[in-house]
């Protein structure tokens, strides 16, 4: 009797890998097939203004500086920039391609979720799970957040999710190398170092968020590298390594983002809200990820949040305060709890917080975005399904509330997986669930205006909340679609609210773009009820903003007036203009055109001039620079050939015409 049971026991244990295994498969193709539902959305955000730059690649040197000239981040995101050049040859007719891509890079997170939920599982006390299903459990709650899902299907995000995944493939190295300290120092010393230093590199040149990773691995040192078995012997790194790769790095950090907050204008350019109001909001909205992160519900689920309730005061809304509390409670039990059986719920605590530093606090980004939790997400998850399995009830009940977690995400995962499905689908949905978004108002009157139903659309601009009536981006939208639906009388209307609106609320980043759409359809006539001098006007009030509209939204208003003066054949206010913009954004392109209208106006000594000053201005990133510095070298020899046609040997001193104010001022309509 004894015998068989031990066979029994023995041939339980030989066929528990394959058990594993097999439910790993089901792990990755489920989720591979629910985020397939999504793969035909189509692009959305900014994925078509990053990646247009596909479209100029056609050898190793335009490869380069599509790679290098990335304007997502300050250090230009290369590394994921170069992912993008394999699916080359499926821009822009087939993003399915793209949203493919990226789910195979959260397949591949999702297992490294897992190895390293496995690694770490040896320190948790009093854990009644074998490890490997521990960490199964953590990679499957994680990999089926519905909140989640819109880092691969908003193309451009894979910038997010291959961050995520050299952080997590730097920390595994971290713990696997920590592990070695103990009968091979030198070699966990190697193991740990490259680990971090790589992961947080490489991390950083896929999105700025890379830069986290010494923080998150002191979050890990000091929270769970305990060994849950007093007799087992886990050897800590020597002082010095811990100084150089994580004190050292994770202080210079903090002291960065309070150099930020303390130095910086606390007016954030082309956004409706300051610094103090940002991190009063953020309170609220981070209370909001971990309610999505633990019950999520499809309505909550959506790239459209761009338009949450800003928190004015502690008590405007009152939920401002209670958040602050919250959080201070939170970090006040993370600190007491971290000497304890308990611990990981502090290591769940700071590893969300952590994970939100760079775009969650003072740096004036959007209020809210799904993908900012793709990382964080983890020690949630883990510190839940540790909690779960803890908990003092029986193993069946454990099981049975952990399958209730996992059906309820996996349910609402593909229910927003089918919204994503069609623009169709998504539009009405997404614009009912938020009906403050401007976003989702705009691709409900794009899948409305695709089906012919011009009255709905009209309807829904008519319908739009207050608050949104009131917005500079708002008033021009609706202009620019009013345009071609409404009579003259009406446009002018609407041209009126747009001026208000420009003359008393914020230029959006995009408000410069948006009226020379409205402009072009005025020129096509296709826009009655309003004139040239009236778009011109409305760019005029976009450059008078001041720092409240930023140097995008200004660069490209004088870069649009230089337009208008080009074709009036106004050299002084056309170059005052484009000098104007230059100063705030420095473009090729628009070095090009000044060059270019100082020839077509017989003056190549005045452009020789201002082709000394663009040398100047050349950036510095590799590739792109070369580009900018050929393409001056075109320009000198146009120059050149000018002079030549001009009988000039040599330069003549003097200086370029400059204006000496701005453009006339129109009257427009008021």
């Amino acid at each position: 009797m004894i015998e068989l049971a031990g066979r029994r026991v023995a041939g339980d244990r030989r066929g528990a890998p394959v058990i594993w295994l097999a439910a790993l498969l089901i792990l990755l193709a489920g989720t591979y097939a629910i985020y397939s539902l999504g793969f035909y959305f189509g692009y959305s955000f900014d994925d078509e203004s990053h990646l247009a730059g596909l479209d100029r690649v056609h050898d190793l040197q335009s490869a380069l500086y599509f790679v290098f000239d990335g304007q997502a981040g300050p250090l230009g995101r290369p590394l994921a920039l170069t992912s993008f050049l394999l699916q080359m040859p499926s821009w822009p007719t087939e993003p399915a391609d793209f949203a493919r891509a990226n789910t195979l890079v959260h397949l591949l997170n999702s297992l490294l979720v897992i190895w390293l939920s496995y690694r770490l599982a040896r320190y948790l006390p009093a854990l009644p799970l074998r490890r490997e299903w521990f960490a199964l459990a953590v990679g499957a709650t994680w990999a089926s957040s519905p909140l989640l899902l819109s880092t691969s299907m908003m193309l451009i995000q894979r910038m997010t999710s291959l961050a995520a995944l050299f952080g997590l493939g730097g920390l595994l190295a971290f713990v696997m190398g920590r592990e070695l300290l103990a009968h091979r120092r030198r070699a966990g010393l190697l193991v740990m170092s490259a680990g971090l230093g790589l992961g947080t590199l490489l991390g950083a040149l896929c999105k700025e968020n890379g830069v986290l990773l010494p923080l998150l691995a002191l979050a890990i040192e000091a929270l769970l590298l305990r060994p849950a078995d007093p007799a087992s012997r886990v050897a800590a790194p020597p002082a010095w390594w811990t100084m150089v790769f994580l004190l050292i790095p994770g202080a210079l950090l903090l002291l960065f983002i309070l150099n930020v907050a303390i130095g910086n204008s606390p007016v954030y350019p082309g956004r409706s809200f300051d610094m103090h109001e940002r991190l009063l909001t953020e309170g609220r909205i981070l209370f909001r990820y971990i309610r999505l992160l633990l019950l999520p519900t499809r309505s909550g689920i959506g790239p459209f949040q761009d338009e949450p309730e800003l928190s004015t005061g502690l008590l405007h809304p009152w939920t401002t305060a209670l958040a602050i509390l919250g959080w201070l409670g939170a970090m006040l039990a993370a600190w007491q709890l971290a000497g304890t059986r308990w611990r990981v719920v502090s290591f769940a605590i700071c590893w969300f917080l952590i994970g939100q530093l760079l775009e969650s606090t003072v740096f004036g980004l959007e209020l809210y975005f799904e993908h900012r939790n793709y990382l964080p997400a983890f020690g949630v998850y883990f510190a839940l399904v540790a909690l779960i399995f803890a908990a003092p009830i029986t193993f069946a009940f454990r099981a049975a509330l952990f399958a209730l977690l996992l059906v309820n995400q996996v349910f609402v995962l593909r229910e927003s997986a089918l919204v994503w499905s069609d623009p169709r689908i998504a539009g009405p949905l997404w614009h009912h669930d938020s009906p403050g978004s401007l976003r989702a108002l705009q691709l409900h009157a794009f899948v409305l205006g695709g089906a012919g139903e011009m009255a709905k659309v009209v309807d829904i601009l008519e319908g739009a909340p207050q608050a949104m009536r009131q917005s500079v981006d708002f008033s021009l939208y609706r202009l620019e679609v009013l345009c071609e639906l409404q009579p003259g009388s009406a446009v002018r209307d609407a041209a009126i609210e747009a001026i208000r609106a420009l003359e008393t609320q914020t230029a959006g980043i995009s408000s410069a773009i948006q009226i020379a759409k409205i402009r072009d359809k005025q020129l096509a006539g296709k826009c009655p009820g309003i004139s040239e001098e009236d778009t011109r006007h409305m760019l005029e009030l976009v450059t008078e903003a001041g720092a409240r509209a930023g140097a995008t939204a200004i660069a490209g208003a004088h870069y649009h007036l230089a337009k208008y003066w080009m074709e009036r054949q106004s050299l002084e206010q056309t170059m005052y203009h484009l000098e104007k913009g230059f100063e705030l954004m420095p473009q090729l392109g628009s070095a090009q055109v000044m060059i270019n209208v100082l020839l077509s106006a017989g003056l190549p000594d005045q452009a020789a001039l201002v082709l000394a000053d663009l040398r100047k201005s050349a950036p510095w990133r590799p590739f792109v620079r070369r580009q900018w510095l050929d393409s001056l070298a075109g320009l000198q020899a146009e120059i050149d050939q000018a002079r030549t046609r001009a009988g000039q040997a040599q330069p003549v001193p003097g200086s370029q015409p400059r204006a000496s104010g701005p453009p006339a001022q129109g009257t427009g309509v008021r």
